[in-house]
């Protein structure tokens, strides 16, 4: 074999593998960026059930309108005398208050009910403007009961899909009417 042959061969196999190298260094960066672009997508869910549907994921954050919600739901748990899964939106403080306070209206005789007529988000403490209807044998009496609520985060379960809790309530005194 003559020198000039072998040397055209060995040219001809490093154009080649330069090629590859480069093809392959394309490809390795592409399929980086992909996956890069793939991890930090939202994931998809899907719910299995007799027909996948994919599901909706929230942000963790809770909105003004899912804590007034929560609250519509929750100041009755702890405060209505027929109450019930108290446990699942009270911390134990509060639910060791409301055991007390119903046992102390039972014995009187007394059962209430509070009914919620306006809530006012102002930063950590909600504002809840309630009506609080006592009720003693056939004597129904409503009487304002304003109530400062604070709120804690908890797990997001099937059972308290807000992930809230209330953690202490206490009685306001009433907004003033501005004339």
């Amino acid at each position: 074999m003559r020198f000039t042959a072998v040397w055209t061969d060995v040219l001809t196999q490093n154009v080649t593998l330069r090629v590859l190298l480069i093809a392959l260094s394309v490809t390795t960066l592409l399929l980086a960026a992909s996956t890069v672009r793939l991890a930090v997508r939202e994931p998809l869910i899907v719910e299995r059930g007799c027909v996948s549907t994919p599901a909706k994921t929230g942000s963790g954050k809770h909105t003004n309108q899912e804590i007034e919600a929560f609250v519509r739901q929750a100041i009755p748990k702890r405060f209505d005398s027929k109450g019930s899964e108290a446990q699942l939106v009270l911390s134990s403080d509060e639910y060791g208050f409301r055991l007390k306070e119903q046992q102390e209206l039972k014995s009187r005789g007394i059962s209430q009910r509070v009914v919620v007529n306006e809530v006012s988000i102002e930063g950590t403490a909600v504002r809840v403007d309630a009506d609080r209807i006592l009720n003693a044998s056939n004597l129904r009496t409503a009487v304002a009961f304003p109530v400062t609520l604070e709120l804690s985060q908890t797990d997001r379960t099937p059972a308290n899909p807000y992930g809230l809790v209330m953690a202490r309530v206490s009685q306001s005194k009433p907004k003033e009417e501005t004339k």
